[in-house]
């Protein structure tokens, strides 16, 4: 059985009302021309200068070598039965650098067997969805914090507070190297970065495991500007979306313990207007899981994302729910939180894309609890949405995204 789940970060295991704000955005970075996609003022512009309106989904490997069976072949129905136009893949600094035995000419210490052909199937989903026009947005998901990579397949790579000094800029010198001549690839720096101030998610510096809570383990961490820097080092001028951080707003109603109101998501992008990085064609990503999955917007979502959509561009380019607790819901309290960030992104002009392109489960866990997955296929076949991802299908399909 395939279960889509969010990986969780990986400290816990070590340890519509809107506010709208006054003050005045910063000003917006400049666009710079090249063949591929381009930003100008808020707004993404594919390779024809067209306007650029994201509708995509997620594809798993972080902590699965195979993807949980999904290949680039996959471009052809979310494209032509779905009409997506962007698929974000997650990918894992673990065995994406742990798959090479050597690295610029030398023997490479954290060489694992069991990780080989990973970059290749990566390549596989840039090849066939690039082919098809899609955006295809390499993220970075999992990482580790001192530069050793265990060699097994059993425990899983984790997400951590921010990226890391040790290994991320290689692996980002790696990847835009790869892919940078390809006008339909962009680059996500780090998923999710949780509880940094602004100078700690733009520069890095030392963070700890648990952030949000002032615990866990202590390790150097890379900010968005130097992960950004590396990129660009090697030539490439892609599209780079920069996400944003879970909020820490001692402000906020309720205060970051309350599960209900506040995402557990990295979905402030408002140090995009305060602390921005420096640099052309970058865009900011915002990942607003309505709190446990079954919670309301944030009464501070306008200041967080609304507000610095106006001037820089933002995408909500991760979001999903698992708000199903017996068989009789039939995915229908999931499709309804669903259907909420999709009229929230469209109501804003954001582009979005969607957790995660997978067949729909459920199960019982073994306390007897009744669980479903983040899935939005009923079927492998039909390529038909589960319940919960018939409201990503409907709207991709009724705004008509689709690739050649």
């Amino acid at each position: 059985m395939l279960r889509f789940r969010r990986v969780v970060l990986a400290a816990t295991a070590i340890a519509s009302a809107l506010v709208v704000p006054t003050h005045a955005p910063a000003a917006q970075i400049p666009a710079v021309q090249s063949a591929g996609f381009t930003v100008s003022g808020n707004t993404i512009l594919d390779p024809t200068g067209a306007t650029f309106v994201m509708r995509g989904a997620n594809v798993l490997y972080d902590t699965e070598l195979d993807g949980y069976g999904r290949t680039g072949n996959d471009a052809g129905p979310m494209v032509d039965i779905w009409h997506l136009n962007t698929v974000r893949v997650l990918v894992s600094e673990d065995f994406w650098i742990g798959s090479q035995q050597t690295i610029d000419g030398a023997a490479n210490p954290n060489y694992c067997p069991a990780f080989a052909g990973y970059q290749s199937r990566i390549d596989d989903w840039v090849t066939k969805a690039t082919a098809r026009h899609m955006l295809v947005l390499i993220d970075l998901h999992t990482n580790e914090l001192d530069g050793v990579i265990p060699c097994t397949t059993t425990d899983k790579p984790n997400r951590w507070t921010m990226a890391d000094e040790a290994l991320a800029p290689t692996y980002w010198k790696q990847v835009a190297t790869r892919y940078g001549a390809n006008p339909y690839v962009a680059f996500e720096p780090y998923n999710e970065p949780q509880c940094l101030t602004p100078q700690q998610w733009l520069h890095g510096g030392y963070v700890t495991t648990d952030s949000c809570h002032g615990g866990g383990a202590r390790y150097l961490a890379a900010g968005m500007q130097e992960l950004y820097d590396v990129i660009r080092a090697t030539g490439a001028r892609n599209l780079v979306v920069v996400d944003g951080v879970k909020d820490k707003d001692t402000t906020l109603a309720a205060g970051k313990t309350n599960k209900g109101i506040n995402p557990s998501g990295g979905y402030d992008v408002s140090y995009a207007t305060s602390t921005p990085v420096v640099g052309f064609n970058v865009v900011y990503a915002s990942h607003p899981y309505l709190g446990n999955d079954c919670g309301t917007w944030p009464p501070n979502i306008e200041q967080k994302v609304g507000i610095p959509s106006l001037t820089v561009p933002v995408v909500i380019d991760e979001f999903g729910s698992r708000c199903t607790v017996k068989p009789s819901d039939n995915g229908a309290p999931a499709a309804s939180k669903y259907a909420e960030v999709i009229a929230y992104a469209e109501s804003h002009h954001l582009g979005w894309a969607a957790f995660a392109w997978g067949k729909h489960e459920c199960w019982y866990d073994k306390t007897g609890a009744f669980e479903c997955d983040y899935g939005l296929l009923n079927s492998l076949s039909t390529w038909m949405p589960s319940t919960q991802g018939r409201p990503v299908y409907e709207d991709a399909v009724a705004h008509g995204t689709v690739g050649m």
